[in-house]
């Protein structure tokens, strides 16, 4: 047995609600931009199906019998179930949640956010949502379309690697030349100098242990200055602090101000990577797989 269910379309249905709720033909069919005919004849084939009288005429008005009264009733309620509907999905998919570290947010996201704007279209209301997680594992977030971190084992395998984890010193023009005899010098000399990192335990981000390791160098009482915000550290190499390690992608601006330069051209290049995943909340929006293709194509899009 056939379980579809049979029921009006939608035409007689609205132009029904408008007669009923403007008592008047003439009013219905002005208010949905439409003939009178049509709408006489949209309830003429409601009647017949129902095999009932919906309205009643009243001088130069018309009003519903008690049948019209039940089945206003019940196409109310359905028609405003639909829109009710249509206004929640419609309100989740004109909406994108990224959560990630306000590094992330401040250095990736925000000096591309005019580009990734026009690809979403200006309906789609933006939300970053930040936490200072650098020390951490990225937690998860359960109100967010996509999340940004250092780890790709995430369930759907929907995940894209946005950076690989490339380094190189940078410091500013002042701090630069002031210490321009020891720079040109061997790396081990550099040992004297002030070095700018995180603290130990993060996810990601190499260390100048790191750095110094791949040349081969174990240096003995490093002057280290540590943050727990790479937004913050970088504020502070410019202003001559002293000497980071410059993450390809997160320090581009900088440098293309002045107000930041890199010592020397090689790159220190680790297994680690920066990737975005949809969550399950934004694995079927539209809005989500296109800031997911965006966020891939960053490598190529320099600040």
């Amino acid at each position: 047995m056939s379980k579809m269910r049979r029921v009006p379309s939608m035409s007689p249905l609205i132009a029904f609600e408008a007669v009923a709720r403007l008592n008047s033909v003439t009013l219905a069919a002005k208010d949905l931009n439409t003939s009178q005919s049509a709408v006489s004849r949209h309830i003429r084939n409601l009647e017949d199906r129902l095999v009932v009288q919906l309205f009643q005429r009243e001088g130069r008005g018309i009003t519903l019998t008690e049948a019209g009264q039940i089945y206003y009733d019940a196409v109310t309620a359905a028609l405003s179930g639909l829109q009710q509907a249509e206004h929640r999905l419609t309100r989740v998919n004109r909406s994108l949640t990224i959560a990630c570290s306000y590094s992330v947010s401040h250095l990736l996201i925000m000096p591309h956010y005019n580009r990734l704007r026009s690809l979403l279209g200006e309906d789609v209301t933006i939300n970053v949502l930040t936490s200072n997680y650098e020390a951490q594992s990225v937690p998860d977030e359960p109100n967010a379309d996509i999340v940004i971190g250092y780890e790709c084992n995430r369930p759907g395998n929907q995940s894209r690697r946005i950076l690989a984890e490339d380094v190189i010193p940078i410091a500013s023009p002042g701090y630069i030349a002031q210490h321009k005899d020891t720079l040109n010098g061997p790396v081990e000399g550099w040992t004297r100098l002030r070095f700018l990192e995180f603290p130990q335990g993060r996810v990601g981000w190499a260390t100048w242990e790191d750095w110094f390791s791949h040349h081969n160098i174990r240096p003995q009482n490093v002057s280290l200055e540590r943050f727990t915000n790479y937004v913050y550290l970088l504020e502070a190499a410019s202003a001559g602090a002293g000497i980071a390690l410059g993450w390809r992608g997160y320090f581009e601006r900088q440098h293309k101000i002045g107000v930041l330069e890199t010592i020397g051209d090689n790159w220190y290049s680790t297994s680690n990577c920066l990737w975005a995943w949809c969550t399950q909340q934004g694995q079927n929006k539209r809005s989500a797989q296109i800031c997911m293709q965006f966020l891939a194509e960053l490598q190529d899009h320099p600040s």
